[in-house]
């Protein structure tokens, strides 16, 4: 047995003890060290899941403690983050290696129990090793980096602002600043400014310029609104923060993106390997003790998203010691 967070309905999360789980061929027994709490996982808790009862957590890092008989035996030991999309492999996206578009994907934490535990079972290529001079929080800020590695990417220009100032917001300006690029944050918390600027970023409070990329991070009307005010003609949008709600337009807003011939694109998730990759090279320019402001215990699930709901907070992450 092993303990976990277990999310049994809406707002009913619970300590307990849960069975171990199995290990089957090409998979590796990884002991979770850190796990990050994804605003997902708050709206799974208050909103509802795929199914119950559900272990939640996809930012897993962790130890190698097993692995299975056809695997290498010299894995065990090995410090490893985890890739939680499992696609198929089968589909026409998964032949092309858009492994995030797979049509047939599973994720551990949302339609599979994932890391908010003491242990878990993963395919090895879903694993990526990590130096041991990283330590396992930070390692635990790889796929929210991977994922603002991968923004990064539909950039377009020299000049960018972002919408929104979360974790997967900061982490895109930060991947832009190594990359060369002005960065700028229109915000409207005045704590956040306050961070941003501590971390060398520049931040605007209204749409006072124009710029050749924008990229939006919240998933709100306004922030689209703001984005394609804030766009240059024929400039670029990337939409990254998933929508709360339906989203609408006015007509002027809409005949702005026409007028102006406004590029629009997408991101879902990480181009994996190769953004992890990347991301697992550069742990060290990741200000962890910044953006990490709240750790809990497994023993605190309940306490840990009454108070990331209710204050305020860049990144919680449970821990086992």
């Amino acid at each position: 047995m092993m303990n976990a967070c277990v999310l049994r309905g809406i707002r009913n999360l619970e300590y307990s003890k849960v069975a171990m789980p199995l290990i089957s061929k090409g998979e590796a027994l990884v002991q979770i060290k850190a796990c990050g709490i994804c605003s997902s996982d708050l709206d799974r808790f208050y909103q509802g899941a795929y199914h119950y009862p559900l272990i939640l957590g996809h930012e897993i890092a962790g130890e190698i403690i097993e692995v299975a008989e056809n695997l290498d035996k010299t894995l065990i030991g090995k410090r490893v983050v985890v890739f939680p999309l499992l696609p198929c492999k089968k589909c026409q996206n998964c032949q092309n290696e858009h492994y995030a578009q797979c049509e047939n994907y599973n994720y551990f934490g949302s339609r599979r129990d994932g890391g908010f535990a003491e242990f878990l079972s993963v395919p090895l290529w879903n694993l990526k090793i990590f130096e041991d001079r990283f330590d396992f929080l930070s390692a635990s800020l790889c796929e929210v980096a991977a994922v603002a590695k991968h923004t990064l990417s539909k950039i377009q220009g020299e000049n960018i602002c972002i919408v929104g100032s979360g974790v997967i917001g900061i982490l895109i300006g930060i991947w832009a600043k190594l990359a060369n690029l002005q960065v700028f944050f229109l915000i409207r918390n005045a704590k956040k400014a306050n961070l941003l600027e501590s971390l060398g970023f520049e931040v605007i409070f209204a749409i006072n310029k124009k710029f050749d990329s924008c990229i939006e991070c919240v998933g709100s009307e306004e922030s689209l609104q703001s984005c394609i005010d804030l766009t240059k003609t024929k400039g670029k949008i990337v939409l990254v923060g998933n929508p709360k709600d339906a989203i609408k337009l006015s007509q002027k807003i809409y005949w702005k993106i026409l007028r102006e011939e406004l590029q629009i694109e997408g991101i879902w998730n990480s181009n994996y390997p190769k953004d992890w990759d990347f991301v697992l090279k550069n742990l060290d320019k990741i200000p962890t003790k910044q953006l990490i402001t709240h750790t809990f215990k497994l023993t605190e699930c309940q306490k840990a998203f009454n108070v990331l709901s209710s204050s305020f907070h860049i990144k919680g992450t449970f821990i086992n010691e």
